[in-house]
């Protein structure tokens, strides 16, 4: 089963086995986040790493007022 590394500025790096693709893998890693959405950013020429814009809901007192917090991630597949 591959083994991906998930990592962004500011947040401990994560690591995954996951059967499916480098977005599943981020869903994955980021499943007790406050994760709304996702999209592709960019992925390298061998396909190994891929780049994503995800954005979170902002939770706790005054969530409804706050606008949601976009953060690049980098997904790296790092075995098969």
């Amino acid at each position: 089963m591959p083994s991906y590394l998930i990592t962004a500025e500011g947040l401990d790096d994560l690591m995954v086995a996951c059967p499916g693709c480098s977005g599943d893998a981020l869903v994955l890693a980021l499943r007790d986040r406050e994760m709304q959405s996702y999209k592709v950013h960019r992925r390298s020429d061998d396909g190994r790493q891929w780049w994503f814009e995800v954005t979170f809901v902002p939770s706790g007192t005054g969530a409804s007022k706050a606008s949601p917090l976009t953060k690049m991630f980098c997904v790296c597949r790092i075995d098969d």
